[in-house]
């Protein structure tokens, strides 16, 4: 009877102790960011733009943005896969604070490349959002912002 068991629990410890380790939990999973954008040329914001509100949301590992899917940031209205490159966790004031980089890329059906590089500190995020078309430059902005609250 015991020998009987020991195969079917020595089993399930295996898949449970599989899927804990092949699984990382994605730390920006859920979490949606307020941001204002500028659009920028030649290193300097352009002249007349005005900074517009956008939203950025991670998902499954994943961002979706406002301005990225907006006919003015290239109309990539998808989820976009993204690489935490950094990933740190820094005590200020007795209190525990994460800081990530994180670098999304994508090209769509017509060869324009949208890159995405942000930088988080605890609820703060700001990056730079670029596409470009055959490795020139087409549009360039700039972004800041704060975790968006949760509504309760």
């Amino acid at each position: 009877m015991i020998k009987k068991l020991i195969l079917p629990l020595a089993l399930i410890i295996a898949v449970v102790n599989f899927n804990a380790i092949s699984f990382e939990k994605d730390p920006l999973h859920g979490k949606k960011f307020e941001t204002n954008a500028t659009e920028y040329k030649d290193g300097a914001p352009k002249p007349g733009a005005k900074s517009v509100p956008y939203e950025i949301e991670f998902k499954n590992g994943k961002l979706y943005s406002d301005l990225a899917a907006s006919d003015k940031g290239g109309a990539f209205d998808q989820w976009l896969k993204y690489n935490i490159e950094k990933d740190s966790t820094y005590t200020e004031d007795d209190i525990e604070k994460h800081y990530y980089q994180v670098n999304a890329s994508h090209e769509n059906d017509d060869g324009v490349v949208i890159s995405i590089t942000i930088t988080i500190d605890d609820i703060e995020i700001e990056g730079v959002m670029k596409l470009s078309k055959n490795d020139r430059l087409k549009k360039h902005f700039e972004f800041i912002g704060h975790e968006k609250a949760k509504k309760k």
